[in-house]
């Protein structure tokens, strides 16, 4: 049995200032968010998974360099 769930707000974290956290990462920011969901549900920026069971993501290359982040540079 595999659950799911559709996420409302799914994007990556950010910090206080609404900028995204360098090494954070993608998820579900929803506030119902079943707990089992959420520990789960995570990606890295290169879209991998926290869990090595869940899959991939299909996300583009990105680079971060001094703060600033690049995608398909």
């Amino acid at each position: 049995f595999w659950g799911y769930y559709k996420c409302k707000d799914f994007r990556p974290e950010t910090d206080s200032e609404g900028y995204i956290k360098e090494g954070g990462v993608i998820k579900c920011h929803d506030k119902d968010l079943p707990k089992w969901g959420a520990e789960l549900w995570q990606w890295n920026y290169n879209g991998n998974p926290k869990k090595e069971w869940i899959a991939k993501m299909n996300a583009p290359s990105i680079e971060i360099e001094s703060g600033i982040v690049y995608i398909n540079r």
